[in-house]
């Protein structure tokens, strides 16, 4: 059986966070920017979001005038 790999190296296994703090931390200029700046340089990401956001209020519109519809006395 091989040993593990915590009784190679001692009995404290180390771990480095540094990539995940970098990545928390973002680029060194995204704080200085404006929000019309972040707008226009992330423009494909707000309008594909728009879309699908409109994809999801027409289909629960759909579905409230359905529902009312289908609840007129006409129909039952």
């Amino acid at each position: 059986m091989a040993p593990s790999i915590a009784s190679q190296h001692g009995d404290k296994a180390t771990v480095s966070h540094g990539e995940f703090t970098e990545a928390i931390k973002g680029e060194p200029g995204d704080a200085e920017k404006t929000i019309w700046q972040l707008i226009n340089e992330n423009r494909r990401a707000i309008i594909v979001t728009f879309f699908a956001n409109c994809g999801s209020f027409l289909f629960g519109y759909d579905v409230l005038v359905q529902g009312a519809v289908t609840a007129l006395p006409a129909f039952s």
